[in-house]
């Protein structure tokens, strides 16, 4: 099952607008300055490198963000290396994740970045109120965030290092063995492609096991699922008029495309046990669980947002007995509950065919807390309850500093593999900026799955 899920899941992802980069393609992004975690005076410049420019099409830039801000874009030419400068003053005094992104045609992101975090101080003879009016942070705030930026930044690649030295011992391991699982019959897997095509107006190019009516069985699921997302938001509302958001920043619920793919994720049999950090209200609960009905979800959520009672009353109420949601901090509770419940624990032969297989987590969401060590945790810790064919989608990848900076060092390290991913810069009403949102789908290196049984 493993390689034929993974390549269709790229398919898909690329028919939503993303690129999923073949592993000859030699593209990279550098931020040469200012320095990663340092502090800069109110005016300083960011230097950007990009390599591979010559193995892009026409029309694609390079975008520099600010705290996900949009502050410049660049456009690639066609060389192999290029390098550009951007000047920024008066900025407001504070700690910026300044995060670099090849964008490609339609405003896409193609899934190459860098990200370095600075603490902007203004100069002596700067003053502070011609900046914005946002809080400006003392300079105690700033050295104290850049000093915790470094121990997190040690702590993270020091995991990553011993998780690394876990797997070189299973370097003798024939790949090839660890993706003999029983290949995937389910229907719905090789219905995907088509109902992209068709979702996108195309004509549908049915395969000998796929048929219209399947189809048709699929576009009323999403409706579904659709019309399930605005009873919640009559729920939130009704519990809440005068403030519908119940504090929630932002929902997968919000981009149509995202909302897409966790619905057809959600339409496969494969996919039993979703594993989630970030229930929020429960708008990713609510597309997960709208697929078929032997899908359940364990979700972990620090639940302080008032949209989250309402959204787990809700959801009790529509999908009795399938949800269940555990209160706290996930960097704690994560850990627990899979050390206490056998069944999500990793099983002793990772390759077992999949009817045997469950309940693990098929599918890994990586939602919660966007800062420090949190999103790193999440993902060290999911993987002790997956397996090899376990799809790890995480949002907000690579938008925002401590997420993208967990990503990028699992990379790395060979830790996870990218499928592929939807981001697109665009406007937001909220916040009246440009920014980038999305997330990316990513899998476990086969040998991180035993090493992460063997450091338990």
């Amino acid at each position: 099952m493993g390689r034929a899920w993974k390549a269709l899941l790229a398919a898909m992802l690329a028919g939503l607008g993303s690129w999923a980069r073949e592993e000859e393609q030699k593209i990279g992004v550098k931020v040469l300055a200012p320095p990663d975690l340092s502090i800069v005076p109110g005016s300083f410049q960011v230097v950007i490198e990009v390599a591979g420019g010559d193995q892009l099409e026409q029309g694609c830039f390079a975008t520099v963000l600010l705290n996900n801000q949009e502050a410049a874009n660049f456009t690639l030419a066609n060389t192999p290396v290029q390098q550009f400068k951007l000047d920024i003053t008066k900025i407001r005094q504070m700690v910026y994740d300044c995060v670099v992104v090849v964008i490609g045609p339609g405003s896409n992101y193609l899934g190459v970045f860098d990200v370095v975090t600075i603490g902007v101080l203004q100069d002596l003879d700067e003053d502070p109120a011609s900046n914005d009016n946002g809080r400006q942070w003392t300079e105690e705030e700033i050295k104290e965030s850049m000093r915790r930026g470094r121990v997190v930044k040690q702590g993270r690649s020091e995991h990553a290092d011993e998780i690394l030295g876990s797997m070189v011992e299973d370097d003798a391991l024939d790949e090839e063995e660890m993706e003999c699982g029983v290949r995937s019959q389910d229907s719905h897997l090789r219905a995907f492609g088509g109902l992209l095509r068709l979702w996108q107006g195309r004509r549908v190019q049915a395969g000998k096991d796929d048929n219209r009516a399947g189809f048709t069985e699929k576009m009323v699921s999403l409706a579904q699922a659709e019309s399930m997302h605005r009873e919640l938001y009559q729920a939130m509302r009704a519990a809440s008029p005068d403030d519908p958001a119940m504090g929630m920043e932002g929902t997968s619920g919000q981009l149509y495309e995202q909302t897409l793919l966790y619905h057809l994720l959600s339409l496969s049999q494969e996919i039993r046990t979703v594993c989630e950090t970030g229930f929020g209200a429960g708008h990713s609960a609510v597309t997960w669980l709208s697929g078929h009905g032997d899908l359940r979800v364990v979700s972990f959520d620090l639940a302080k947002l008032k949209g989250q009672e309402v959204g787990e009353r809700f959801l009790g109420s529509r999908f009795p007995g399938r949800l269940e949601v555990v209160h706290g901090d996930s960097s704690w509770t994560v850990p627990e509950f899979v050390s206490t419940h056998p069944d999500l624990k990793v099983l002793p032969t990772p390759w077992i065919a999949w009817p045997d297989r469950h309940p693990q987590c098929d599918l890994i969401h990586v939602d919660g807390g966007h800062f420090d060590f949190v999103p790193w945790n999440d993902m060290v810790e999911f993987g002790r309850a997956s397996h090899q064919s376990t799809i790890v989608v995480v949002d907000d990848a690579p938008s925002l500093g401590d997420v993208a900076r967990a990503v990028k060092v699992a990379q790395e390290r060979k830790i996870i593999q990218e499928i592929g991913c939807w981001n697109a810069v665009g406007f937001d009403n909220n916040t009246k900026n440009r920014h980038l949102r999305g997330f990316c789908a990513y899998h476990y290196n086969v040998r991180a799955v035993l090493a992460f049984r063997r450091m338990e």
